[in-house]
């Protein structure tokens, strides 16, 4: 069936395929690695909510973030517990650096906290 559909595309989809069959093994790690990189900042959205959990001890995230961009002592030791010292986003698969404004975007778009609280939130964050 594959091969009747490769003689039917035509001559582009044959030197699409056969660059990808040569190539397969560097496609295929690059890849594999960027998703090792998306699960290693998904474990440190993990870990930085637990800690913001556990400092604030809210119920709401509103709450916890409001909370969190007023905070300026917190982002000291807040580096040194995430490493790599990168983030991803849930959405997007987008990796943003360990800083406050991104931390509020991420966690609040997870959380579903308002685009209005986010857009204030991130703004009043010295960064």
């Amino acid at each position: 069936m594959a091969e009747l559909f490769l003689e039917m595309s035509g001559s582009l989809a044959q030197q699409i395929v056969a660059f990808y069959l040569s190539h397969q093994l560097l496609f295929n790690l690059v890849v594999v690695a960027y998703g090792v990189v998306l699960i290693a900042g998904h474990r440190n959205i993990k870990t930085l909510e637990h800690l913001l959990l556990e400092r604030y001890g809210s119920t709401t995230w509103e709450d916890i973030l409001t909370r969190f961009a007023g905070d300026e002592a917190i982002m000291e030791g807040t580096a040194s517990l995430v490493r790599p010292p990168f983030i991803a986003s849930p959405y997007f698969f987008s990796l943003h650096p360990v800083r406050k404004r991104y931390i509020i975007d991420v966690i609040g778009k997870k959380h579903g906290v308002s685009r209005k609280i986010l857009r204030e939130l991130t703004d009043t964050t010295k960064e």
